[in-house]
């Protein structure tokens, strides 16, 4: 498992811009595609978000506020948990409550996706 730190302004700011970027996916296939090649949007859409979903499953982990462990979560349940801010709704692997957890950034988190510190 990774070291955690508090996520910080770079962590925010690295969000935005893969936000951001989603966003002018859907824009530019509602523009070029949506009209007449409404599947390719769909794809689109849905390929974007597993992306995006995947990208936050390995860059961020989370600490039980009960017995102060710190995990990772699946793809699955990244998928599927209720997300509050920076808190998930989350069973802790260790303890076994399901509870509010806290989220933190993961160290080399930025580097993912660029193809260094593999």
């Amino acid at each position: 498992m990774s070291d955690y730190r508090e996520p910080d302004r770079n962590d925010v700011v690295q969000a935005l811009l893969y936000l951001a970027a989603y966003v002018a996916a859907l824009v530019a296939g509602a523009f070029f595609l949506m009209p007449k090649y409404w599947y390719l949007m769909l794809i689109i859409v849905l390929g974007c978000f597993l992306l995006l979903v995947r990208w936050q499953t390995r860059a961020f982990g989370y600490e039980c506020e009960s017995c102060g462990s710190r995990f990772d979560i699946s793809l699955a349940a990244n998928l599927t948990a209720v997300n509050w801010g920076t808190r998930r709704y989350l069973r802790c692997p260790e303890c076994g409550r399901r509870r509010w957890v806290r989220t933190l950034a993961k160290n080399g988190s930025r580097d993912r996706g660029t193809g260094e510190g593999r």
